[in-house]
């Protein structure tokens, strides 16, 4: 009986968090055409960052406890789970094109934060001065992009101006070609900056353009991502709840509950969203999600975790999950310069890394 009522919480979990999903997809995209920024930094920061509170919530909590086995299993797992089963997935239902930005930055340093953690964690343990080292590398990430956010407004304001300029110089009214109804309309400063504000024209690097958005205020937005966070945060908590309920029952250990089940589970809101953005064409906030979330629980969860309650890493975490971790990771680099298209194969080939990573922990060799 305990194990129909864990099964009934698991579906529950699953119908809110796809509710959820759409509430934060359609906010965030709103938000970024409100503000002049692209779906890209939208999805490193307010998309992934929100999605990643289960991980923060859950890993915390076990830190306090003492449970630092189910922190770390469930952080590296869910890295493994965002780039193996969420942008493999994502990828397998609809290939897509990187941003120039992802790939000189995010991608790299994907790579490098997983080696750092495997290199603090030779000595066989994560201590304060590790946890401190971790923050710091996120802290620097968080602040370059939200700088290069702010930039990024700038630049694309300059280039409207620029634009608006060149159009009235030859003599063609903007607000005609803006509105299409052939009247001409004042073309003070005042009125100009405003459409810039409202209109629906997009960053030209962001991928999302090909998603018809309703007109909706900043106000409005803020709330559908709120209220589609916390969806996503309640819908992964009670599937968490219900898995880890089921483990428990068949005798399954702390740190492959926290590499499988939880690290899924808490990786559920980053699916939901990737699905739903694949399907809608919104690339950036895809790799954005990802990228960003795998950043935010190694650099900051992972650092309070250490902080919090410094612990043992267990020896075939140094030769498995990290060392696999990192070539996970990797395996971006030479296709984001080759080209920069990840293309269905590589979707097959993360899902079946993925794979064989759940079937290790349930199976070892």
């Amino acid at each position: 009986m305990e194990i129909v009522w864990s099964a009934l919480i698991f579906v529950s979990g699953l119908a809110v968090l796809y509710v959820g999903a759409e509430g934060t997809l359609l906010g965030a995209v709103g938000i970024a055409r409100s503000i002049g920024i692209s779906s890209l930094l939208i999805g490193l920061t307010l998309i992934a960052y929100g999605t990643s509170a289960p991980e923060l919530a859950i890993d915390i909590t076990a830190a306090f406890r003492g449970k630092t086995d189910l922190a770390f299993g469930d952080l590296i797992g869910s890295n493994v789970a965002n780039l193996g089963l969420i942008l493999g997935t994502a990828v397998i239902i609809r290939p897509m094109q990187l941003n120039a930005s992802i790939v000189r930055f995010e991608i790299p340093l994907l790579v490098l934060q997983a080696v750092l953690v495997w290199l603090l964690s030779l000595d066989g343990s994560l201590s304060r001065t590790d946890g401190t080292v971790l923050l710091l590398m996120f802290g620097g990430v968080a602040w370059w992009t939200v700088y290069r956010g702010i930039r990024e407004k700038r630049s694309y304001r300059k280039q409207v101006i620029a634009l608006t300029k060149d159009i009235e110089a030859e003599g063609a009214p903007l607000l005609e070609l803006l509105e299409g109804d052939g009247e001409a309309r004042p073309n003070d400063g005042q009125h100009i900056d405003s459409k810039v504000e409202s209109s629906e024209v997009t960053n030209p690097d962001d991928n999302s353009n090909h998603t018809t958005q309703t007109a909706r205020s900043l106000p409005i937005n803020v709330s559908f991502v709120l209220l589609g966070l916390f969806g996503l945060i309640a819908g992964a908590q009670l599937m968490v709840y219900g898995a880890v309920s089921i483990a428990r029952i068949v005798g399954v250990t702390e740190l492959t509950i926290g590499m499988t089940i939880v690290a899924v589970g808490t990786s559920l809101p980053e699916l939901a969203t990737a699905i739903l953005a694949s399907r809608r064409r919104e690339s950036d906030i895809v790799i954005g999600n990802v990228a960003g979330s795998n950043l935010f629980n190694i650099g900051c969860i992972l650092g309070l975790v250490a902080l919090i309650s410094p612990f043992q890493v267990h020896p075939h975490s140094l030769r498995r999950e990290l060392p696999f971790l990192i070539v996970f990771s990797a395996l971006l680099l030479p296709i984001a310069f080759a080209g920069g298209e990840v293309r269905r194969w590589m979707g097959w080939i993360y899902v079946a890394g993925f794979a064989l990573f759940m079937g290790y922990q349930v199976f070892p060799w």
